[in-house]
């Protein structure tokens, strides 16, 4: 009888057990693979694409004294426990700004001007703050820059393009380390949705003192308008699924 007593006194106790185990939040907290989509500002605030337009153009309006656009972006991060994750992101420029009014050998040949980006790289990301609707995480991330300097002539009577096209395009390419700060905010447990602020410096081939000499430029003076060390600064929302 105390066998038969002592069985029924622990069956409350196991049935409450397997009730946290089945917890939807602590499903939430096992090992997952998580997929985010990003929207925001991209802004560089010391490289404006000219000296006729500056704050770039996004929304929102013009921001700051250099460039600025809307940013895409994706992450897809590996989450073994509650600290830690790692992954792979990438983003891109899908409406840079433009500048009609630029213009090379001394305003002979009148071009417009846009500049777009491009960045895929790792990112690893550290979560001191867990609760069951918030997190809050400190990122790292090292990408691969490109940079691709769009110059179309303006004024040309349209011609088939087998002849040739109106626009050219010349790229760089750099590197770019930095860290940011997110909060996200979960509602269920797959989605998540948040905020993320990212810095980084963009590290790109040095210039030449002589720009019309580098190998990069066109023949009538179009040339790269980012070189050295620059600051890209991300400001976005995002919105991700779990999936276990």
């Amino acid at each position: 009888m105390f066998a038969i007593a002592h069985v029924a006194n622990a069956a409350p106790e196991s049935h409450a057990s397997t009730t946290r185990k089945r917890s939807p939040w602590a499903l939430a907290e096992r090992t997952h693979v998580t997929f985010e989509l990003e929207a925001g500002i991209l802004a560089l605030p010391n490289a404006a694409i000219s000296v006729a337009n500056r704050g770039g153009e996004t929304p929102f309006g013009a921001i700051g004294r250099g460039d600025a656009t809307v940013h895409l972006g994706t992450h897809i991060l590996y989450r073994a426990g509650n600290a830690w994750a790692i992954g792979a992101h990438g983003y891109f420029a899908p409406a840079p700004t433009r500048d009609d009014s630029y213009q090379v050998n001394e305003g002979k040949v009148r071009r417009e001007h846009a500049r777009s980006y491009l960045s895929l790289g790792f990112e690893a990301r550290y979560y001191p703050l867990t609760t069951r609707y918030f997190e809050v995480f400190l990122s790292a991330a090292a990408s691969g820059i490109v940079i691709a300097d769009r110059f179309t002539q303006l004024g040309l009577t349209p011609v088939p393009t087998i002849l040739g096209k109106p626009d050219v395009t010349v790229r760089t390419e750099g590197l770019g380390l930095g860290g940011g700060l997110g909060v996200l905010y979960r509602p269920t447990t797959n989605w998540n949705v948040g905020l993320l602020l990212r810095v980084e410096s963009w590290f790109l081939p040095a210039p030449s003192s002589d720009p019309r000499a580098e190998a990069s430029c066109t023949a009538i003076g179009d040339c790269r308008t980012m070189a050295g060390t620059n600051i890209a600064m991300m400001l976005g929302l995002n919105a991700g699924y779990r999936i276990r």
